[in-house]
C-alpha cells in the first residue's frame, strides 16, 4: 500500500500549528497588570495633587497669624502668603503631576486595547491607543525634564509601527494576531519604561519640594493649635489609641494650662508630619517597583517565558494600603 502523501502545505501546518497559536493568555496577563497599575496610579495622582494644592492655604494662615501675633506695629496685621519662587516650584510640580494623570489615562487605554485584542474575536485600535499613550507620556516626560535643572531630556519615544489590523481568517489570522500581540507589547513597553523613568525624576523633585511643603503644613497645624482654633487633644488621640490607652475628658484644658504639655503636643505634631512625608515618598517607591514588575512581565511575554503579575500586584497592594491609610488619617 502506497503511503499517503499529504501536500507540503498541510505538513507545514501540522508542524508549526503548535507555535502559531496566539499567546492570548500571557498577553492578557500583561494587559490586565497594566490596566490595574494605571488605575491605582490615577488614584494616587489625585490624592497627591490635592495634598500639594492645600499647602498654599495652610501657609497663608500660618504666616498671617504669626505676623499679627508677633507684631506691635499698627496696620501690620494683613494677609500674608509665601514667596513667589516657592509657589512657582510647587505649582510646576502640580502641573507635572496633572500631566502624569493624562499620561496614565492614555496608557490605561493602550493596555485596555491590548486586553481586548488578547481575547478571541475582540478587535481594538491598538495602534491608535499606543500612539495616544506615546504622545501623552512624551509630554509628561518633557515637563519633568524641564523641572530638572541641568538635566537633558531623554529622547522622545517614536510612534509605533507594524500594528496594522488583520483581515485574514483561520490559521493565518491566528498567526497574524500573535505578531500583533507581540508588536503591541513591544510598542507599549517603551512607553511604560519612559513613564517609569520620568516618575523616578518626579520623585526626586517631589522630595525637594515636599520637604518645604510638609514643613509649611506642620507650621500651619502648630498655628491652629496655638491659636486655640483646633484642640491639641486631636494630635494626641492616635498616639493614645496606639498605646492602648484612653484620654481623659479634660485633656484640652490640661494642654492649655501646661506649657510643657503643649510643647510635647507640638513635638508629636512635627513627628507625625515627618512620618507623613516618609509615607508619601514610599508611595513613589512602590509605584516605581510596580512599573518595574510590569516591564518584567512585558519582557517575559515577548521572550515566550511564563508571565507572572505577582510582583506588580504586591507593590500595588502596598500603594493602595498607603493611599487608604492617608485617607483615614485625613478623616
Amino acid at each position: 500500500m502506497l503511503p499517503i502523501r499529504y501536500p507540503l502545505f498541510f505538513v507545514c501546518l501540522v508542524v508549526i500549528s503548535g507555535c502559531a497559536t496566539a499567546p492570548r493568555g500571557p498577553a492578557y496577563k500583561v494587559a490586565d497588570a497594566g490596566m490595574k497599575t494605571t488605575a491605582v496610579f490615577e488614584t494616587d495622582v489625585r490624592a497627591l495633587e490635592l495634598s500639594l494644592a492645600q499647602v498654599e492655604a495652610s501657609k497663608a494662615f500660618e504666616l498671617t497669624w504669626a505676623t499679627c501675633v508677633n507684631s506691635n506695629i499698627p496696620g501690620s496685621c494683613k494677609p500674608r502668603s509665601e514667596d513667589s519662587e516657592t509657589l512657582r516650584r510647587r505649582h510646576d510640580l502640580i502641573e507635572a503631576i496633572e500631566l502624569r494623570a493624562v499620561a496614565l489615562d492614555a496608557l490605561h487605554a493602550a493596555y485596555a486595547a491590548l486586553a481586548a485584542e488578547a481575547q478571541y474575536d475582540a478587535k481594538a485600535d491598538l495602534k491608535g491607543a499606543v500612539q495616544d499613550a506615546v504622545d501623552a507620556v512624551n509630554i509628561y516626560s518633557e515637563k519633568v525634564a524641564d523641572l530638572r535643572s541641568g538635566h537633558a531630556s531623554d529622547a522622545l519615544i517614536s510612534k509605533p509601527v507594524g500594528i496594522g489590523l488583520s483581515t485574514a481568517t483561520g490559521f493565518w489570522a491566528d498567526r497574524m494576531q500573535k505578531k500583533r500581540l507581540l508588536a503591541a507589547s513591544r510598542a507599549i513597553s517603551p512607553v511604560t519604561q519612559r513613564l517609569h523613568d520620568a516618575l523616578s525624576y518626579e520623585a526626586e523633585i517631589f522630595k525637594s519640594v515636599s520637604g518645604v511643603a510638609m514643613s509649611h503644613r506642620a507650621d500651619a497645624r502648630q498655628a491652629l493649635i496655638e491659636s486655640g482654633v483646633v484642640a491639641g487633644s486631636d494630635v494626641l488621640k492616635p498616639l493614645v489609641s496606639n498605646l492602648g490607652m484612653v484620654m481623659v475628658r479634660d485633656a484640652d484644658a490640661l494642654i492649655t494650662k501646661s506649657a510643657p504639655l503643649k510643647s510635647a503636643v507640638i513635638a508629636v505634631l512635627h513627628a507625625e508630619t515627618n512620618a507623613e512625608q516618609r509615607r508619601l515618598e514610599a508611595r513613589y517607591d512602590a509605584s516605581l517597583a510596580a512599573l518595574r514588575g510590569l516591564l518584567k512581565a512585558h519582557k517575559d511575554f515577548e521572550a515566550g517565558a511564563d508571565v507572572s503579575a505577582d510582583d506588580v500586584l504586591r507593590f500595588l497592594e502596598e500603594l493602595v494600603s498607603a493611599i487608604e491609610s492617608a485617607r483615614s488619617d485625613a478623616d
